[in-house]
Protein backbone atom coordinates (compact mmCIF):
# COMPACT_ATOMS: atom_id res chain seq x y z
CA UNK A 1 0.00 0.00 0.00
CA UNK A 2 1.07 3.36 -0.84
CA UNK A 3 -0.17 6.21 1.32
CA UNK A 4 -2.05 9.03 -0.17
CA UNK A 5 1.39 11.61 -0.77
CA UNK A 6 3.66 9.00 -1.87
CA UNK A 7 6.28 9.30 0.64
CA UNK A 8 5.00 6.27 2.90
CA UNK A 9 4.04 2.14 2.17
CA UNK A 10 3.51 -0.20 3.94
CA UNK A 11 3.70 -3.97 3.10
CA UNK A 12 2.62 -7.23 4.42
CA UNK A 13 5.20 -9.84 5.44
CA UNK A 14 2.34 -12.41 6.67
CA UNK A 15 0.88 -11.24 9.77
CA UNK A 16 3.93 -8.37 10.26
CA UNK A 17 3.26 -4.60 8.79
CA UNK A 18 6.52 -2.85 7.34
CA UNK A 19 6.16 0.90 7.16
CA UNK A 20 8.83 2.27 4.80
CA UNK A 21 9.57 6.10 5.57
CA UNK A 22 10.21 7.18 1.59
CA UNK A 23 10.16 10.77 1.82
CA UNK A 24 11.64 13.17 -1.43
CA UNK A 25 14.65 14.31 1.65
CA UNK A 26 17.90 12.32 1.13
CA UNK A 27 17.84 11.44 5.06
CA UNK A 28 13.89 11.00 4.84
CA UNK A 29 13.16 14.48 7.01
CA UNK A 30 9.36 14.55 7.75
CA UNK A 31 7.32 17.17 6.19
CA UNK A 32 3.67 17.61 6.54
CA UNK A 33 2.88 15.17 3.66
CA UNK A 34 4.97 13.01 4.97
CA UNK A 35 3.69 13.12 8.34
CA UNK A 36 0.36 12.50 6.83
CA UNK A 37 1.13 9.84 5.21
CA UNK A 38 2.71 8.20 8.32
CA UNK A 39 -0.49 8.64 10.30
CA UNK A 40 -2.46 7.48 7.33
CA UNK A 41 0.17 3.90 7.55
CA UNK A 42 -0.40 3.62 11.18
CA UNK A 43 -4.23 3.92 11.15
CA UNK A 44 -4.59 0.79 8.37
CA UNK A 45 -2.14 -0.84 10.90
CA UNK A 46 -4.44 -0.15 13.68
CA UNK A 47 -7.39 -1.55 11.35
CA UNK A 48 -5.27 -4.38 9.68
CA UNK A 49 -5.10 -7.22 12.69
CA UNK A 50 -1.22 -7.57 12.21
CA UNK A 51 0.58 -8.81 15.25
CA UNK A 52 3.30 -6.78 14.82
CA UNK A 53 4.84 -3.40 12.59
CA UNK A 54 8.14 -2.58 11.89
CA UNK A 55 8.72 1.05 11.47
CA UNK A 56 11.82 1.85 8.72
CA UNK A 57 13.64 4.26 6.74
CA UNK A 58 13.70 3.34 2.68
CA UNK A 59 17.46 2.25 1.36
CA UNK A 60 19.07 1.82 4.26
CA UNK A 61 18.35 5.62 5.76
CA UNK A 62 16.00 6.23 8.57
CA UNK A 63 15.05 9.37 9.47
CA UNK A 64 16.76 12.75 10.36
CA UNK A 65 13.78 14.56 11.89
CA UNK A 66 11.62 17.11 10.71
CA UNK A 67 12.15 18.96 7.58
CA UNK A 68 13.38 22.77 8.59
CA UNK A 69 12.97 23.94 5.40
CA UNK A 70 9.29 24.29 6.23
CA UNK A 71 8.18 27.92 7.40
CA UNK A 72 7.83 27.46 11.25
CA UNK A 73 3.57 27.03 11.46
CA UNK A 74 3.96 24.32 8.54
CA UNK A 75 6.97 22.57 11.00
CA UNK A 76 4.48 23.03 13.96
CA UNK A 77 1.10 21.41 11.70
CA UNK A 78 4.43 18.58 10.96
CA UNK A 79 4.67 17.96 14.52
CA UNK A 80 0.95 17.97 15.24
CA UNK A 81 0.44 15.15 12.70
CA UNK A 82 2.53 13.05 13.57
CA UNK A 83 2.34 13.31 17.51
CA UNK A 84 -1.15 12.03 16.97
CA UNK A 85 0.37 8.82 15.16
CA UNK A 86 2.89 8.26 17.85
CA UNK A 87 0.27 8.19 20.76
CA UNK A 88 -1.60 5.98 18.36
CA UNK A 89 1.93 3.72 18.06
CA UNK A 90 2.34 4.29 21.77
CA UNK A 91 -1.40 2.96 23.23
CA UNK A 92 -1.69 0.15 20.67
CA UNK A 93 -1.88 -3.56 21.63
CA UNK A 94 0.00 -3.76 18.18
CA UNK A 95 3.84 -4.13 19.24
CA UNK A 96 5.67 -1.83 17.04
CA UNK A 97 9.63 -1.93 16.26
CA UNK A 98 11.56 0.78 15.24
CA UNK A 99 14.65 -0.38 12.79
CA UNK A 100 17.30 2.18 12.44
CA UNK A 101 19.87 2.70 10.08
CA UNK A 102 22.46 5.42 9.42
CA UNK A 103 21.32 8.38 10.63
CA UNK A 104 17.71 8.62 13.87
CA UNK A 105 18.02 12.14 14.88
CA UNK A 106 15.34 14.82 16.02
CA UNK A 107 11.40 13.82 15.08
CA UNK A 108 12.28 10.16 13.64
CA UNK A 109 14.13 9.37 17.23
CA UNK A 110 10.73 10.36 18.62
CA UNK A 111 9.02 7.93 16.26
CA UNK A 112 11.50 5.48 17.48
CA UNK A 113 11.07 6.35 21.00
CA UNK A 114 7.07 6.12 20.76
CA UNK A 115 7.62 2.42 19.79
CA UNK A 116 7.48 -1.05 22.09
CA UNK A 117 11.34 -1.95 20.45
CA UNK A 118 14.01 -0.25 19.23
CA UNK A 119 16.77 -1.96 17.20
CA UNK A 120 19.70 -0.13 15.15
CA UNK A 121 22.81 -1.12 12.34
CA UNK A 122 26.06 -0.97 14.51
CA UNK A 123 26.73 2.40 12.36
CA UNK A 124 23.60 4.48 13.29
CA UNK A 125 23.88 7.79 14.63
CA UNK A 126 21.66 9.70 17.19
CA UNK A 127 20.83 12.97 18.17
CA UNK A 128 17.89 14.83 19.51
CA UNK A 129 19.82 18.25 18.33
CA UNK A 130 16.64 20.48 19.04
CA UNK A 131 18.26 22.78 21.54
CA UNK A 132 21.05 23.75 18.70
CA UNK A 133 17.99 25.02 16.66
CA UNK A 134 16.45 27.36 19.17
CA UNK A 135 13.55 24.47 19.47
CA UNK A 136 12.41 21.65 21.62
CA UNK A 137 11.78 17.94 20.74
CA UNK A 138 8.17 18.57 20.66
CA UNK A 139 6.66 14.48 20.08
CA UNK A 140 6.89 13.09 23.37
CA UNK A 141 10.81 12.67 23.01
CA UNK A 142 11.82 14.76 26.78
CA UNK A 143 9.58 12.46 28.30
CA UNK A 144 10.28 8.82 26.71
CA UNK A 145 13.96 9.75 26.77
CA UNK A 146 14.15 10.05 30.19
CA UNK A 147 12.18 7.09 30.81
CA UNK A 148 13.96 4.83 28.54
CA UNK A 149 17.75 5.90 29.84
CA UNK A 150 17.23 7.32 33.05
CA UNK A 151 16.57 11.54 33.97
CA UNK A 152 20.52 12.10 34.44
CA UNK A 153 21.61 10.50 31.01
CA UNK A 154 18.38 12.36 29.09
CA UNK A 155 19.37 15.70 30.64
CA UNK A 156 22.59 15.43 29.20
CA UNK A 157 21.57 14.48 25.69
CA UNK A 158 19.04 17.22 25.67
CA UNK A 159 20.63 19.43 26.82
CA UNK A 160 24.00 19.51 24.97
CA UNK A 161 22.13 18.00 21.94
CA UNK A 162 25.59 15.58 21.09
CA UNK A 163 25.64 12.62 19.16
CA UNK A 164 25.51 9.26 20.12
CA UNK A 165 26.28 5.71 18.68
CA UNK A 166 24.74 2.57 18.04
CA UNK A 167 26.68 1.13 20.91
CA UNK A 168 25.67 3.55 23.48
CA UNK A 169 22.12 3.25 22.51
CA UNK A 170 22.45 -0.32 23.44
CA UNK A 171 24.02 -0.07 26.77
CA UNK A 172 21.52 2.35 28.28
CA UNK A 173 18.83 0.13 27.27
CA UNK A 174 17.42 2.57 24.56
CA UNK A 175 17.78 0.04 22.27
CA UNK A 176 17.36 -4.09 22.49
CA UNK A 177 20.53 -4.65 20.06
CA UNK A 178 23.02 -3.37 17.85
CA UNK A 179 23.37 -4.92 14.78
CA UNK A 180 26.59 -5.67 12.98
CA UNK A 181 25.56 -7.74 9.94
CA UNK A 182 22.35 -8.87 8.30
CA UNK A 183 20.55 -6.00 9.58
CA UNK A 184 17.24 -6.92 8.04
CA UNK A 185 16.79 -10.44 8.70
CA UNK A 186 17.52 -9.74 12.59
CA UNK A 187 14.66 -7.29 12.43
CA UNK A 188 12.89 -9.37 10.82
CA UNK A 189 13.70 -12.14 13.46
CA UNK A 190 12.83 -9.74 16.37
CA UNK A 191 9.49 -9.20 14.68
CA UNK A 192 8.36 -12.88 14.06
CA UNK A 193 9.70 -13.67 17.77
CA UNK A 194 7.07 -11.30 19.24
CA UNK A 195 4.61 -11.98 16.69
CA UNK A 196 4.67 -15.58 17.32
CA UNK A 197 3.19 -14.97 21.23
CA UNK A 198 0.02 -14.70 22.35
CA UNK A 199 -1.67 -11.54 20.84
CA UNK A 200 -3.90 -11.37 23.11
CA UNK A 201 -1.37 -11.61 25.90
CA UNK A 202 1.30 -9.17 24.06
CA UNK A 203 -2.01 -6.27 24.00
CA UNK A 204 -2.24 -7.05 27.70
CA UNK A 205 1.81 -6.44 28.34
CA UNK A 206 1.35 -3.22 26.56
CA UNK A 207 -1.62 -1.54 28.56
CA UNK A 208 0.17 -2.77 31.24
CA UNK A 209 3.56 -1.42 31.15
CA UNK A 210 1.87 1.57 29.71
CA UNK A 211 -0.57 1.84 33.34
CA UNK A 212 3.11 1.01 35.23
CA UNK A 213 4.63 4.10 33.57
CA UNK A 214 3.49 7.69 33.52
CA UNK A 215 2.22 7.90 30.05
CA UNK A 216 4.90 10.01 28.75
CA UNK A 217 2.92 11.14 25.33
CA UNK A 218 -0.10 12.23 27.06
CA UNK A 219 1.33 15.48 27.76
CA UNK A 220 3.04 16.06 24.14
CA UNK A 221 0.55 18.77 22.72
CA UNK A 222 2.02 20.71 26.05
CA UNK A 223 5.49 20.06 24.38
CA UNK A 224 4.13 21.40 21.24
CA UNK A 225 2.87 24.29 22.51
CA UNK A 226 6.14 25.23 23.72
CA UNK A 227 7.39 24.65 20.66
CA UNK A 228 4.91 26.77 18.85
CA UNK A 229 5.93 29.28 20.73
CA UNK A 230 9.69 28.86 20.04
CA UNK A 231 9.12 28.34 16.26
CA UNK A 232 7.92 32.18 15.84
CA UNK A 233 11.00 33.07 18.14
CA UNK A 234 14.45 34.34 16.78
CA UNK A 235 16.66 31.52 17.84
CA UNK A 236 14.48 29.02 15.55
CA UNK A 237 15.18 31.33 12.91
CA UNK A 238 18.90 31.56 13.56
CA UNK A 239 19.27 27.74 14.22
CA UNK A 240 17.25 26.97 10.96
CA UNK A 241 19.65 29.30 9.43
CA UNK A 242 22.88 28.00 10.77
CA UNK A 243 21.68 24.81 9.88
CA UNK A 244 21.72 25.21 5.96
CA UNK A 245 24.57 27.45 6.15
CA UNK A 246 26.73 24.52 8.22
CA UNK A 247 27.65 26.81 10.78
CA UNK A 248 27.62 27.30 14.54
CA UNK A 249 24.51 28.84 15.19
CA UNK A 250 24.74 32.32 17.49
CA UNK A 251 22.27 33.11 20.13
Amino acid sequence: MECANGSVTVEESGEIAQITLDSSSEVNAIDLETSKDFAEAVEHVETGGYRAAIIKGSDGMYCAGGDLSQDPETFIQAVNVSIDAIIEIHQSGTPYIAAMEEIAVGGGLEIALGCDLRIAAAGTTFALPEASRGIIPPAGAVRFLAQSVGISRARELLLTGRSFSAAEAEEWGLIVESVEEDFSAETMKLAESVASQSPAAVSAITKSLNEAYPDPISSAKWDLELARCLASDEDFKEGREAFFEDREPEF
